[in-house]
C-alpha cells in the first residue's frame, strides 16, 4: 500500500441513521483512491448496510470487513431501566473474521433488537461471550466501557473489565483502540490505554471515528445531528455537535497523529489480514412451487393466472389497465418473486 501502513476500521455510513453522513459508495471509492486494500463498515447497532457495502467493495477490488459498533448494556441486555446521571450503554466495535463470525454477528444484531432494545439495540457481555467465535473486538471510542472506566480513574476496574472482554475472544483478537480527534480527554487517555494494553499483553489499534468523507462535509454532518436531536444549529444548548476531525483521513494524516504509536497503525493491516469472510451467493430462498407442465416457468404461470382472472376483478380490461398489469408482472419477474406470489395465492385459495 502506498504511503503509511494504515486501513480505516471504524466507519459510519448513512445506515447509522441520522448520525453517519458517509455514503457507502464514497467509503469504498475513498479507500481505493487512498490505496487501501481493505476497509471496514461499523455502523451503530445494525448491519443494514452490510450487503450493499460488501458488494460495492468486492466490485472495486477492496476487501470488505463487515462490522458493527454495538451498544453494550451496563447490566443485562434485557434490563430496561434508566439510572439517573448515567448512560444506558457503552460502545464496542466487532469485526467479522469468517463465516462463523458473520453468523454470530447476525445473531447478536438480531437479539439486540428483539430482546435488548431500550432506546438503542443492545447486547451484554454474557451474550457476547456466547456468540464471539469468529469475531474481532476493538475497545471503542470515548464512549466505550474501558475508556469510560479509565476516565473515571478506576484503573483496577478497567483492568478487570478489559481482561474479561479480552478472554471472550480468541487470543490476540481483542485490541485496545486509540483515537485522536483533537478532543483533550481523548488525547490524555492514549497513554493510559497504551499502559493498559502493555500490562495485559494486548495490542493497540489506531482508528478514526469516521462519519463523513471529506473534511468540508462537517457542516452537513452537523445539520444531520440537529435533525437527530431536534435542535437548531444556533441553539447554544444543543449537546450533540459534529466533530470536524471525524472524516476519512488519508493514511499519512493518521501516521502523523499517531507517530508515537506505529504499532497501532500496523495493527490495522494485521486485523485486515485476519478477516477472510466471503459472502456466499445463496440464490433464492423461496421454496419451489409446482408448476403445471404446460408452463415453462413460474413467471409464465403467474402471468397466465393474472390475465385469466383479471376481467373478474376489474371488469373491462382497458389498454391502461393492461399496460399497468404487464409493468407489474415485469417488476415481479425482475425481482424473482413469481414463486412467492404463487405461494401466497395458493395459501389464500386453500
Amino acid at each position: 500500500m502506498a504511503g503509511a501502513p494504515f486501513l480505516h476500521l471504524h466507519n459510519h455510513s448513512e445506515y447509522s441513521l441520522l448520525d453517519g453522513a458517509f455514503r457507502i459508495s464514497d467509503l469504498v471509492a475513498g479507500a481505493k483512491k487512498m490505496g487501501m486494500s481493505a476497509v471496514a463498515l461499523t455502523d451503530h447497532g445494525n448491519l443494514f448496510g452490510a450487503i450493499p457495502f460488501y458488494n460495492e467493495a468486492v466490485a472495486a477490488g477492496i476487501k470488505p470487513i463487515i462490522g458493527i459498533e454495538t451498544y453494550l448494556a451496563r447490566g443485562g441486555h434485557r434490563e430496561k431501566k434508566a439510572v439517573k446521571g448515567q448512560a444506558r450503554n457503552d460502545h464496542l466495535v466487532l469485526l467479522v473474521k469468517n463465516d462463523r463470525g458473520y453468523r454470530n454477528l447476525l445473531k447478536l444484531s438480531s437479539m439486540a433488537y428483539l430482546d435488548g432494545f431500550y432506546y438503542k439495540p443492545r447486547i451484554d457481555i454474557d451474550l457476547l461471550a456466547e456468540y464471539s467465535e469468529g469475531l474481532i473486538g476493538l475497545s471503542g471510542c470515548l464512549q466505550g466501557s474501558v475508556p469510560r472506566l479509565l476516565r473515571e480513574g478506576r484503573w483496577e476496574d478497567a483492568v478487570k473489565l478489559t481482561s474479561r472482554i479480552a478472554s471472550i475472544f480468541e487470543p490476540g483478537d481483542f485490541y485496545i483502540e486509540i483515537q485522536n480527534h483533537g478532543i483533550p480527554e481523548e488525547i490524555e487517555l492514549i497513554p493510559a490505554l497504551a499502559r493498559l494494553a502493555g500490562e495485559l499483553g494486548l495490542k493497540l489499534v489506531a482508528t478514526n471515528d469516521c462519519h463523513f468523507y471529506e473534511k468540508e462535509d462537517h457542516e452537513a454532518h452537523d445539520i444531520l445531528l440537529c435533525l437527530q436531536t431536534g435542535k437548531d444549529l444556533d441553539d447554544p444548548g444543543r449537546g450533540l455537535k459534529s466533530n470536524s476531525e471525524t472524516w476519512f483521513k488519508p493514511p499519512e494524516a493518521m501516521a502523523e497523529l499517531f507517530a508515537g504509536y506505529p504499532e497501532a497503525l500496523a495493527s490495522t493491516l494485521e486485523i485486515a489480514d485476519k478477516c477472510d469472510f466471503v459472502l456466499a451467493d445463496s440464490g433464492s430462498q423461496i421454496p419451489r412451487f409446482p408448476i403445471p407442465g404446460q408452463f415453462p416457468c413460474a413467471d409464465d404461470y403467474l402471468a397466465h393466472l393474472v390475465r385469466e382472472r383479471l376481467p373478474s376483478v376489474v371488469g373491462e380490461v382497458t389498454a391502461e389497465i393492461g399496460e399497468r398489469v404487464e409493468y407489474e408482472l415485469d417488476v415481479i419477474r425482475k425481482m424473482k418473486f413469481s414463486e412467492y406470489f404463487l405461494i401466497v395465492w395458493d395459501i389464500v385459495n386453500a
